[in-house]
């Protein structure tokens, strides 16, 4: 793939004018870094991108598997993209008009969107963001084919996007250069109908005192967020209830983390859902992922984790050492593993099997380059990754 290089501008202009525009606080949507697992995945990676920025864990494989049994107009091959990716699943991909497209992948996730055979204009990139919209970018190479990135922010006529190329990732750009470079065009584009919920990075319940749940939520950023309503499902009820208390206020718009707190001061015995209903200034509602919660009757009075959790690392950006926190709500086989984004293993930090309650290794990047990297862990059927930046 050709090296891609940001263009570097100098402009005069009034210090008035250059200031009121450097203080512009950049919008940036908290869409995850994919980078595709093989070299025509690109469509699968940017689909994955979005899938997950809208709250529902994806694995590639699983992607490409829904394009392999529902695609007519390619033979994808016979074998399950997640038993061998490198067979006919290994194939390149349409925005829309076919079955198996990316328009087709992001709807049979629940995310609402529509072709658009153009580069957007860049007034409609900040309407589509300042909306909570990430954007699917096509880019037509000049020696012929194509690439897809995920475009999630802009700070004036900056743009951020991911690609999702090994090697590249989270980039920043101008404008026109994202619209036409050297070796690029962008040709086409999705939009999305659906918005984002503000941007949550984590959910988590813990059981406190006897009686008691205490929830905690963290937002990476925020657009018009006018509140939380917490609410709960039981084995008795057929659907989720709102719990007392009312709408937790919101922040509006920052791009700074905010943390949330509600306790459930009469919860129920044994296994109930949890879920954030998320209500934006226009009214507009959204729903978080639920969590599971197993109250045990007579527990003792420290907190215990009512739920599996793997807790974003402090301090972040690593240098040189950091934190990492995990829960447990019974014993588990853990394993949790630093990797780069090619995939590689870099450090193992848990590989054994712990009591419930909640945990924490530090992991020192002695060696390591600047960089993102993934760690990830797993205890039974649950499955967490995050993201940490090694800055050097």
């Amino acid at each position: 793939m050709p090296i891609m290089k940001r263009r570097s501008l100098l402009v005069m202009m009034p210090m008035c004018l250059l200031h009121a525009l450097t203080m512009a606080q950049p919008i940036v949507l908290n869409v995850p870094t994919v980078i595709q697992e093989q070299d025509q995945w690109c469509w699968a990676a940017v689909s994955a991108s979005v899938i997950r920025a809208a709250g529902t864990p994806i694995e590639q494989c699983t992607i490409a598997e829904y394009a392999r049994t529902s695609a007519t107009w390619h033979n994808f091959g016979s074998v399950n993209c997640c038993v061998d990716p490198s067979q006919g699943c290994n194939y390149w991909n349409y925005n829309w008009g076919t079955a198996g497209s990316i328009l087709d992948i992001l709807s049979h996730w629940g995310i609402d969107n529509y072709g658009y055979g153009a580069a957007l204009a860049l007034n409609t990139v900040q309407s589509e963001i300042n909306a909570k919209r990430p954007f699917i970018i096509r880019w037509g190479w000049t020696g012929g084919g194509g690439h897809f990135l995920t475009g999630y922010g802009f700070d004036n006529s900056t743009i951020y996007y991911m690609n999702p190329w090994p090697g590249e990732g989270a980039k920043i750009a101008d404008y026109a250069w994202v619209v036409s470079g050297s070796n690029h065009t962008w040709t086409h584009t999705n939009i999305l109908r659906t918005a984002l919920a503000a941007q949550l990075t984590s959910f988590r319940a813990i059981q406190v005192e006897k009686d008691a749940v205490a929830l905690t939520w963290t937002t990476m950023s925020e657009i018009d967020n006018f509140g939380f309503v917490v609410e709960r499902k039981d084995s008795t009820l057929a659907s989720f209830h709102p719990l007392p208390g009312g709408v937790i206020p919101g922040h509006g718009t920052t791009v700074v983390p905010q943390e949330y707190a509600y306790t459930d001061n009469d919860p129920v015995t044994g296994s109930a859902l949890y879920r954030l209903r998320q209500i934006d200034l226009d009214g507009s509602v959204h729903y978080s992922e639920s969590i599971m919660a197993e109250m045990v009757a007579g527990a003792p009075g420290a907190a215990r984790p009512v739920s599996f959790a793997l807790e974003q690392n402090y301090p972040n950006p690593v240098n040189p050492s950091t934190a990492i926190n995990y829960r447990l709500p019974v014993t588990a086989q853990v394993k949790l593993v630093v990797y780069d984004l090619l995939g590689r293993e870099v450090a193992v930090l848990v590989d054994d099997q712990k009591a419930p309650g909640t945990h924490q290794v530090e992991w020192k990047a002695s060696g390591l380059a600047s960089g993102v990297y993934l760690y990830r862990m797993q205890a039974g059927n649950f499955v967490e990754a995050k993201r940490l930046v090694v800055l050097k």
